[in-house]
């Protein structure tokens, strides 16, 4: 299940993909948790802090989606397949409404894709 994760240009099966979901959900909130905690000041309050949380978190999740997307694409030579592609900006879209929560699910689904070899014909 967790078997070459950090190699993007696997084919995964579904389990793999449902690995690849939870360890990139686990590191990305990781390390958007140190970024916001590097940017922005102590809160005042819970409710301040839980407000500069979701503004921070929000642009965090949507950038790490779409370039953790882009690059599964990149490794997989599918950069010309435009439903990839559409499926690649949909994960942005997800982040957008529920961070890496439902962002990272067309990420994982495009690791399941296969990749075009360098000879194929587009």
């Amino acid at each position: 299940m967790f078997k070459e994760v950090f190699v993007l240009s696997k084919v995964r099966t579904l389990k793999e993909a449902v690995g690849f979901y939870l360890v990139y959900f686990l590191l990305l909130g990781l390390i958007g948790l140190i970024i916001m905690t590097l940017l922005t000041e102590p809160p005042d309050s819970l409710e301040e802090g839980f407000q500069q949380g979701q503004i921070v978190g929000q642009y965090f999740w949507s950038i790490a989606c779409l370039v953790l997307s882009f690059l599964v694409l990149y490794k997989k030579k599918q950069l010309n397949s435009v439903r990839l592609i559409l499926i690649a900006l949909l994960s942005g879209a997800g982040a957008v409404l529920l961070g890496g929560l439902l962002g990272l699910i067309p990420t994982a689904y495009l690791t399941t894709k296969e990749s075009k070899n360098i000879g194929d014909a587009p």
